[in-house]
This record gives C-alpha cells, sequence and structure tokens, in this order.
C-alpha cells in the first residue's frame, strides 16, 4: 500500500471517530474503485456507513479476503 493511500485511510478513519462520515466515504470511494482488494478500506466504509443494511457487503468483502 503506497503512502499516499495510507494517509488517504487514517484520514478516513479520523473522520469517521469524528462522525464526519460522508466526508470519509468520498475518500474510501475512490480507494476501492481503484484497489477492490484494500481491506482496510473495506473495513472502514463498514464503519462510515450508517445504516447497519449498508455494512454487509463491505464486512462480506472483509471476510472474503482476510479469512482469519
Amino acid at each position: 500500500m503506497s503512502d499516499p493511500t495510507r494517509q488517504q485511510l487514517q484520514q478516513a478513519y479520523e473522520l469517521i471517530k469524528g462522525k464526519q462520515r460522508q466526508q470519509a466515504l468520498e475518500i474510501l470511494l475512490p480507494i476501492l474503485q481503484a484497489d477492490e482488494n484494500n481491506v482496510n478500506a473495506w473495513w472502514l466504509l463498514a464503519n462510515a456507513v450508517t445504516e447497519p443494511n449498508d455494512a454487509r457487503e463491505p464486512l462480506e468483502n472483509v471476510l472474503r479476503l482476510r479469512p482469519d
């Protein structure tokens, strides 16, 4: 993972902690478009959505990528 991506993920994490979920989504979605196997981005996406049903696909992807 590149340093810019790592920094973006950290920024998205901070935004989620600060309840700025929409801004976090704006960072995470392009990362996942570029790399659909980024397990950290999927995990953060699951935490950025507000509806529990919207977390299902991201969490399934986390399990697919890291079954352990």
